[in-house]
């Protein structure tokens, strides 16, 4: 595994010895840590003791964090918890998987529906065409823009270039 960190808290050499009989190292890595985190905050041993309702009580505690942006379980962490717990079910080790289809789909609908709540709409198109003449207006008078036309105009410059450019490489003559 990538780093202790991400299984400080997975003990138990049954549950050490059925993850890495079931999972590649590099799946490993990339799934496991909300695993962890999910056994350190239901206080239990194994993982094949966590419930639906640790799953739940730690996601939800999650949402609420306050360094998050957006309010939401991303729906690559329900869906990482998701398959290390049907991996396990898979090879036979569990019987149940705490992070059901249905919980699943309504993290994954909150965290869609708060994604499209942040996102600002772009202006109407109305809008934006009725701001041109002031747009227009304000180019005419930026010597800054005047002058840059003029470079573009009477040289093979590319725009990277130019916006690198700075007034102190710039000779009049």
């Amino acid at each position: 595994v990538k780093s202790k960190a991400s299984v400080s808290n997975i003990k138990d050499p049954y549950d050490i010895a059925i993850l890495t009989k079931t999972f590649q190292p590099k799946e490993l890595n990339q799934r496991i840590g909300i695993v962890n985190k999910i056994l350190k905050d239901s206080g239990h041993k194994s993982i094949a003791d966590i419930t639906s309702k640790n799953v739940k009580t730690y996601l939800d505690k999650a949402k609420l964090s306050p360094t998050k942006k957006i309010k939401g379980i991303d729906p690559n962490t329900t869906s990482n918890i998701k398959l290390i717990f049907q991996g396990l079910i898979d090879e036979g080790y569990l019987t149940k998987n705490p992070m059901t289809a249905k919980m699943q789909r309504a993290y994954t609908s909150e965290y869609n529906e708060l994604m499209a709540a942040e996102k600002k709409p772009l202006p109407e198109l109305k809008t934006w065409y009725s701001k041109i003449p002031q747009i227009k207006k304000t180019m005419k008078n930026d010597k800054n823009f005047i002058k840059g036309m003029e470079i573009i105009e009477s040289t093979p410059i590319r725009t990277e270039e130019l916006n690198a450019l700075r007034g102190r490489h710039i000779v009049f003559h």
